[in-house]
């Protein structure tokens, strides 16, 4: 008896971990440009993924962690229902400090991630010391980490939106530095940033 109790368990804890590696992949799937047919079936999803990040983020791997609260956070900025998006994006925060650390990616990531809706709501004094704290957990990876690409874009542009132009051009012109240096045949990258390097100077 004892013996089947164990095998369900560990059955029943195979299936949450299942279900929380489908819910990220799913949200790992999502385009960066929106269309009515992503919303459509985000609808579907939406609730899957907050019963998971609610009820079953002991289940998800570390590497899978911030993926729910990311999901259901641009989901909701999508719709500029940037209310509902700042709970999750909080408790992103709260959870990856607690289980990956203050130094790992994922926190700069979901630091970001906060920081872009507090700009997206003209909230500049608020999203600045998030994206400070997040440049500074990823200035010891490798240039070519995306974290180091996204950072440092969000940098120049909250910059850029707050009139500080100078420092938007610095930022602009050391992400520009590694686009080159990582994409020799990435044009279309090389060439929004040097577009933006061009909007700032």
């Amino acid at each position: 008896m004892l013996k089947l109790e164990v095998k369900q368990n560990t059955e029943v804890e195979q299936l949450k971990q299942a279900f929380c590696k489908v819910i990220a992949t799913e949200v790992e799937r999502n385009p960066a440009i929106l269309t009515r047919s992503v919303i459509e079936r985000m609808m579907l999803v939406v609730p899957h993924m907050i019963e998971t990040a609610s009820f079953l983020a002991p289940w998800l791997s570390d590497e899978e962690l911030v993926y729910p609260y990311y999901g259901i956070s641009q989901f909701y900025i999508w719709q500029a229902l940037y209310v509902q998006a700042s709970p999750w994006l909080e408790q992103c925060i709260e959870i990856a400090q607690e289980r990956l650390g203050e130094s790992h990616p994922d926190l700069a990531f979901s630091l970001r991630n906060l920081a872009e809706l507090h700009r997206l709501q003209g909230r500049y004094l608020e999203a600045e010391p998030l994206l400070t704290r997040a440049a500074l957990i990823v200035e010891n990876l490798d240039e070519t980490h995306p974290y180091v690409n996204l950072i440092s874009g969000s940098l120049a542009v909250l910059y850029q939106t707050q009139g500080r132009y100078s420092k938007a051009g610095s930022v602009s012109v050391h992400l520009l530095r590694i686009l080159e240096q990582q994409a020799e045949k990435d044009y279309p990258n090389i060439a929004q940033g040097l577009s933006n390097l061009a909007m700032i100077r």
